[in-house]
């Protein structure tokens, strides 16, 4: 009786004529080699077999029990869950996600903005110290704007509450 060697399989997102990119390892135990990696072909088209053969895949026996129960006193450790190496999918992590790309694109266009602002206010103006930043007056005016804002907001929560509307008291 043969019996299957375990393998480990890798699907890829990326797709090959509609079908995604997977790659299969057949893991082959030799006690003789330390590790061999070879390519056994592309069967269909996408579909990547491989065979590594090493001594590192042999599945080891467990020593033999010294006793047959354990002392009632002990307490065994949590076993972590026992995995099996065929069919074992696992995609490619990306370590850029869409919230740090954008961090970095506005990042960079406000870095440009005070660059290219305060260089044009500096050489074609001739503004000197806070006057050279571009658009002064409106970032002075920008915090109050806001805490403007979140008032008028807050207030309207208020009312709707059946708080006061405004300051004005009802007819």
């Amino acid at each position: 009786m043969t019996q299957n060697p375990p393998t480990l399989t890798y699907i890829n997102g990326d797709k090959l004529q509609n079908k995604p990119r997977m790659s299969v390892f057949k893991l082959k135990c030799d006690q003789g080699k330390d590790h061999q990696l070879t390519m056994d072909g592309e069967k269909p088209s996408g579909h990547y077999q491989f065979t590594l053969t090493s001594k590192h895949v042999c599945v080891q026996k467990p020593p033999p029990a010294t006793h047959t129960t354990p002392p009632a006193h002990t307490t065994q450790a949590p076993q972590p869950p026992q995995t099996t190496a065929s069919n074992h999918h696992t995609t490619k992590d990306n370590p850029i996600s869409l919230g740090t790309i954008l961090d970095v694109c506005v990042l960079l266009l406000i870095v440009t903005y005070l660059a290219a602002g305060t260089s044009f206010m500096y050489f074609k103006r001739g503004a000197r110290g806070k006057d050279a930043l571009p658009n002064m007056v409106f970032w002075i005016t920008v915090p109050g704007l806001i805490k403007e804002g979140c008032m008028f907001i807050v207030t309207r929560v208020k009312s709707l509450k059946g708080g006061h509307s405004g300051g004005y008291e009802s007819l």
